[in-house]
């Protein structure tokens, strides 16, 4: 009825949906004018946008779905306009195209919800890399790992041309048991070493590269071919992965069975 739409509990509180064109041009600048003015230098990161667009029913300054999606963009502008470039989480179109990177774009590695037996998963016969072919070659993006490195988002990012991204924490662990971000360990150093090597040093030009062809070569077998030449193969059941018809060796590092904090 025209009040904030909540939508949950989040890592910064409660989050909410509105028009975003509310906040005004000032308010939407001053965190952003803040950071850089304590040195802060970087691509500015916006969680949780993209979203589903809602309808705002605010008499005075409320709007349609087009009008959530122009003031998320807007919001994403002003990110630019101050530091450059401007990343979100989420790479739904509407907000993608105004985005220089985006944070999350998984194409095996899904989220639980939908790698589980779910009304969603059992009309899917094959994920196609719709989005990826689309967007890639004109930003940046990376599948995260939760909550620690595993082998399947190597393959992923490897498969998809995208960036490693690990998520950690030095909090406490939500008591409730919803852990999105292991707190650190050591022993995740060698994780995170492998997949800057593999997906920066080695794979790092394909980041920049459009996706010309991408294929199924057989069960859990595909093949990426990226518009720079390069050709990367991966075999998700025999665990291996390709490049230009090169076995590239990956470390037994990955997929650690680690203990969970309480303190």
């Amino acid at each position: 009825w025209g009040a904030p739409l909540p939508r949950g509990l989040w890592a910064g509180g409660a989050t909410c949906a509105v028009n975003p064109f509310k906040l005004g041009e000032e308010r939407a600048r001053r965190d952003m004018l803040r950071l850089r003015e304590m040195g802060v230098d970087g691509v500015y990161y916006l969680d949780a946008m993209g979203m589903p667009l809602e309808v705002d029913y605010d008499p005075q300054r409320g709007g349609p779905r087009r009008a959530h999606a122009e003031g998320l963009a807007w919001i994403v502008k002003q990110g630019r306009e101050v530091f450059g470039a401007c990343g979100v989480e989420c790479g739904f179109a509407y907000i993608a195209v105004h985005s220089d990177y985006i944070g999350s774009s998984p194409l095996r590695n899904l989220p639980l919800f939908l790698r589980s037996n779910t009304p969603i998963q059992s009309v899917i016969d094959e994920w196609v890399p719709l989005w990826q072919m689309t967007f890639h070659g004109m930003l940046i993006h990376s599948t995260a790992d939760e909550p620690i490195p595993t082998l399947d988002t190597l393959r992923d990012a490897a498969e998809t041309g995208g960036a490693p991204r690990d998520d950690f924490s030095g909090a406490r662990p939500d008591p409730g048991g919803s852990l999105f971000a292991v707190q650190w360990y050591d022993r995740l150093l060698p994780a995170y070493k492998a997949k800057h090597d593999i997906l920066i040093k080695l794979l790092g030009k394909n980041q920049f590269a459009f996706i010309e062809n991408h294929a199924k070569l057989g069960d859990q077998r595909y093949q990426t071919a990226f518009s720079n030449g390069c050709v990367v193969e991966v075999d998700y059941q025999g665990k291996n992965l390709s490049v230009d018809g090169k076995k590239i060796p990956i470390p037994n590092v990955f997929d650690l069975k680690l203990p969970v904090r309480t303190k």
